[in-house]
């Protein structure tokens, strides 16, 4: 099976579409996270929270081998033959088969590590999940491929809402940790059926070890470098339960998943989208650079306004959903929020290295950002979850700048036009949590719900506002994107399903 190559105007339209589609996926998401995490507070306890938040980031370690990189090998290969998707499913059936038996052999060491007997029984019930998303990989990766991302929103959208809804069922009748755990366990498994489903491809048992080895030198080094991304993102969490406790990393994880999982987020998103549409521009240096300057600036319009934002309300926020035991989240908040502004726009270079087939120094530079996070988290717990907070923007300050300059090296990108694309967005964002900050002050003594409705709206004004008058170009390219999905401009198929 060969690719055949869009043309520039459907390659725009499909990308542009499938932004507008994967971006209402995310913020479906964070609504949704949101929403039910405002009710979940008040049924759980930071333990349970705690608990959760380790066994999923023991089990994202886990799906870094069961996954392998080969989706991103799949989606960058200019020709693609049916014998190399074969081989890939087996592969990655394996290693997920592996990987989930190697999980559930450590979970009383790891229980033992983080002194939390019961999460023995959780991980070996949860490791299952790591097959599921291994066989997930191929068919998720032919859709991506082919830039069908309405279909990809659509799962994404309706496994956030069955997720949400279930977790408050289940908090409600009273399943303590299990609310967090069970949904996510049964949608992975109903999410693989749904890819296998819609890309017509149900996995394959033919597999040459001569297809495998044509992917590895890039989905090889791609492994390794989401094996270190993954300490990066996860180190957090990890060290804070071992070192100081469930109950504090619960109340660390919350306000970080609030605070960086938005940012992260819309990273994925953009990197959904425009991966496929780089990979297929690598060898044109001028288009490539006006994607990535394009794409950069609009990562910078939607997630800057989001951290700028939720430091604006989230005093009122704490007193007015949480509750008094989460008081200790705000600060969390504040002190990540410089990790989050350089994370969003940081996290680019990723695409510029994978479309570049320059995986390996991808993953070389991570793996000294990896040490860097380590050393200065280690050093932050001596502080307790604030310093492990503060060490962590420090570290992200210090990996993900350079990291951005060796990736405009490779691209010849200059430090000087990225600055002109995301300096406005970051203007208007500090102004616009400055305004939705001080309105409350402005407000009579109403309920603090009220309160926090009133400064989000006032927020979302001001921003518009303020990006019509700074940053008119890129609000007006922001609600261009909504233009294909009316005329329903997207790319067809240019390859056949496999069967």
């Amino acid at each position: 099976m060969s690719s055949a190559v869009a043309q520039p105007n459907s390659l725009k339209d499909a990308t542009v579409a499938g932004a507008a589609w994967l971006g209402i996926a995310m913020f479906t998401d964070r609504v949704a996270r949101m929403a039910s995490s405002a009710v979940l507070v008040a049924l759980l306890t930071p333990q349970d929270f705690g608990i959760a938040s380790v066994l999923w980031a023991i089990i994202a370690f886990g799906k870094i081998f069961a996954n392998g990189g080969t989706g991103a090998a799949i989606i960058q290969r200019k020709e693609l033959e049916t014998g190399i998707i074969d081989s890939v499913f087996v592969f990655n059936m394996v290693v997920g088969v592996i990987s989930s038996g190697l999980l559930y052999l450590a979970s009383k060491p790891l229980a033992f590590w983080f002194s939390t007997p019961e999460l023995e029984y959780f991980l070996r019930i949860v490791s299952v999940v790591l097959v599921f998303s291994a066989c997930a990989v191929v068919p998720s990766s032919l859709l991506q491929r082919q830039m069908r991302f309405n279909v990809l929103a659509a799962i994404d959208i309706a496994q956030t809402l069955l997720s949400s809804v279930a977790m408050v069922v289940l908090a409600l009748l009273d399943f303590g940790v299990w609310s967090l755990i069970l949904p996510r366990l049964i949608l992975s498994m109903l999410v693989m059926i749904a890819y296998m489903r819609i890309s017509n491809y149900i996995g394959s048992v033919r597999a040459k070890l001569g297809d495998i080895r044509k992917i590895f030198s890039y989905s090889g080094y791609l492994t390794l470098y989401t094996f270190v991304n993954y300490l990066n993102r996860n180190a957090d969490v990890l060290i804070i339960g071992k070192f100081i406790g469930m109950s504090a990393a619960g109340i660390y994880g919350l306000a970080a998943g609030f605070m960086m999982l938005p940012v992260q987020s819309c990273g994925e998103v953009i990197k959904r989208v425009a991966f496929p549409a780089f990979s297929r521009l690598q060898d044109d240096k001028k288009r490539f650079n006006d994607a990535y300057l394009d794409t950069v600036s609009m990562v910078a319009f939607v997630t800057m306004p989001v951290v700028a934002g939720i430091l604006a309300v989230i005093g009122v926020a704490i007193d007015a959903f949480f509750g008094s035991e989460w008081e200790a989240t705000a600060d969390i908040f504040l002190l990540l929020a410089p990790a989050a502004m350089i994370e969003a726009v940081g996290s680019t270079s990723a695409m510029i290295f994978q479309s570049k087939g320059k995986t390996g120094v991808m993953f070389a530079w991570q793996a000294i950002g990896t040490l860097v996070t380590t050393i200065a988290l280690l050093t932050g717990t001596h502080f307790g979850p604030r310093g492990v907070a503060i060490a962590f923007s420090i570290a992200t300050a210090l990996v993900s700048i350079p990291g951005l300059l060796i990736a405009f090296r490779i691209a010849s990108i200059s430090i000087a036009s990225f600055l002109t694309r995301v300096t406005p967005s970051i203007l208007c964002s500090m102004l616009m949590g400055l305004v939705a900050h001080y309105s409350s002050y402005l407000l009579p003594s109403i309920d603090l719900k009220l309160i926090f409705a009133i400064q989000v709206l006032v927020g979302i004004a001001s921003y518009v506002a303020l990006s019509y008058t700074l940053n008119r170009e890129v609000l007006e390219e922001c609600i261009s994107l909504t233009e294909p999905m009316r005329r329903k401009a997207f790319l067809p198929r240019t390859e056949a399903p496999v069967s």
